[in-house]
């Protein structure tokens, strides 16, 4: 029985460890830039904006590339920064 325990402990810990912690903003939502100034930042880059999500902290953007490569940007939504998310 111990040992189920601490198996399942062991596998849920694991799970959790894999998904990014990101850390954009803590500000409210009236701080925020509005998406579609962060929308023409990446396209004045040369990306394609193929979808916009708003998340809790940060807003998540998926970009088709010149070369024809799907990205994801994670990107702080009161300073329009691009946030790397951390494992």
């Amino acid at each position: 029985m111990k040992f189920l325990i601490l198996s399942i402990l062991a596998v849920s810990s694991l799970a959790t460890a894999q998904e990014p912690t990101l850390k954009c903003t803590k500000a409210p939502r009236e701080a925020w830039l509005k998406t579609d100034i962060v929308k023409e930042r990446f396209e004045r880059r040369g990306h394609k904006v193929k979808k916009f999500t708003t998340m809790e902290f940060c807003y998540l953007v998926e970009v088709l590339e010149k070369d024809g490569k799907v990205r994801e940007f994670y990107v702080d939504p009161q300073s329009g920064k691009w946030v790397k998310p951390t494992h």
